[in-house]
């Protein structure tokens, strides 16, 4: 497993939902309840905890931002065997770094 999905992992596992079902009524409503503390409530409760947990794993990788090739570099895709001009290419880019330990340096 690699540095970067180390800690995906560890984020997810520091996020995940303990949620809670109550009953109102007719109603059953599920109340996410994230291990880290936040509460997201009905009706949007789920989705809001799965943006709640991208942005964590966002920040946790440094912030990812596109990055877009103007068709001025050599395709990297299987089969293409050539220059890519006129094609745009994008990619996610991050800013993080794993940690160094001093002894490896």
């Amino acid at each position: 497993m690699s540095d970067a999905q180390k800690l995906i992992a560890e984020v997810l596992r520091a996020h995940t939902d303990e949620g809670r079902l109550f009953t109102l009524g007719d109603s059953d409503w599920h109340v996410v309840m994230c291990q880290c503390g936040k509460e997201f409530g009905p009706p949007h409760g789920i989705g809001d905890h799965a943006e709640h947990v991208a942005a964590e794993i966002d920040k946790a990788l440094g912030g990812l931002g596109r990055e877009v090739s103007k068709g001025t570099r050599m395709c990297s895709y299987p089969g293409s065997g050539g220059p890519c001009e006129g094609k745009d290419h994008g990619r996610w880019v991050s800013g993080w770094t794993p940690e160094i330990d001093e002894e490896d340096r």
